[in-house]
């Protein structure tokens, strides 16, 4: 096991494979990784190897406008593979990782800038948004997938002190501010149509749109928002369906929306999200930030303290 910012981390994904499924990639039970041909269909398996944490390695362009210049990238090498990678003394055999960077990640000359980035890592680069607003987005780093990173958004919104008060009334009138496990009822404003009333809450169709203008146009155009990878884009052309969300039916069905386009920039795993009801040009499931593993120039990798308060610039990629 290896301890990270985030807990512990064993060999494989937690995740098993059931075992009539055939796709695991290594045996949930075997005297060795590779013992037997049938152990997928007799007892099942991982999916994939963990990735407790990462790598900053330098490495030369092979391809494009760029052909020869130096990159960085976030790389994942799998804890049973750096185990086997172990020299006497505890340290890592740095020339064995590079050879597996060069065969199993197709890097040229890599270079290990940084050999343990921890996950929660943040990565933080600037952003000028669309309307000339020079800010910077916040990402902690979670894990990979594909050829890209998963992260999650460092930066909370701030609502003034207008749109505060409804969205405190969403979230009571929703439940989702309610103890975990606790099933809230709202079949009974399934119908609703108009100012929606809970005990002593009333929210009116005035200021859901108006909540609803308020985030397209002052939160989302924000460069920490905009910015965000994989989501920055959808996000911004939300403003241009506030007519179609002023139109729909039901108002408990604004409210879901409204609480759908609050989660996906809070700083907490999201994903699976659905804003189809608004138009059905927009994407089936919003939320996995997925940015490039090659990283921008001027990004910095920022090491933070468990508490928090404190923050330590590890790197800063150059420019070209």
């Amino acid at each position: 096991m290896l301890k990270t910012s985030v807990g512990k981390s064993g060999l494989f994904n937690k995740i098993s494979i059931h075992k009539n499924d055939g796709t695991a990639s290594f045996p949930l039970k075997a005297k060795g990784i590779f013992a037997s041909d049938s152990y997928q269909t007799k007892y099942g398996g991982y999916s994939d190897l963990s990735n407790p944490y990462s790598m900053l390695v330098k490495s030369e362009i092979t391809k494009g406008k760029g052909k020869g210049k130096a990159q960085y990238s976030i790389e994942f090498v799998p804890q049973i593979v750096l185990l086997s990678y172990k020299n006497k003394d505890g340290s890592l055999d740095l020339k064995k990782v590079k050879e597996y960077l060069t065969q199993n990640k197709q890097l040229k000359n890599p270079e290990i800038i940084c050999e343990k980035l921890l996950k929660n890592t943040i990565l933080e680069f600037p952003y000028t948004s669309t309307n000339g607003e020079l800010g910077k987005v916040r990402l902690a780093i979670t894990g990979i997938s594909g050829h890209g990173l998963t992260c999650i958004n460092q930066t909370e919104p701030i609502f003034d002190q207008k749109h505060t008060a409804i969205v405190k009334k969403i979230s009571t009138i929703l439940g989702t501010n309610a103890p975990a496990g606790k099933k809230i009822d709202l079949t009974q404003y399934e119908n609703v149509t108009g100012d929606l009333k809970k005990n002593k809450l009333t929210i009116t169709r005035e200021e859901t749109a108006d909540l609803f203008d308020y985030i397209t146009t002052k939160i989302y155009t924000k460069p920490a928002f905009e910015g965000i990878p994989s989501i920055g884009g959808t996000l911004l052309k939300l403003h241009d369906f506030l007519e179609a969300f002023k139109v729909i039916p039901t108002t408990i069905t604004q409210l879901h929306i409204l609480s759908t386009m609050i989660t996906l920039i809070q700083s907490k795993s999201v994903q699976g999200n659905s804003l189809r009801i608004l138009d059905q040009s927009l994407p089936n499931s919003i939320g996995i930030i997925a940015p490039s593993s090659v990283l921008k120039p001027g990004t910095k990798i920022i090491q933070t303290s468990i508490s928090g308060f404190y923050e330590k610039v590890l790197f800063t990629v150059p420019e070209e």
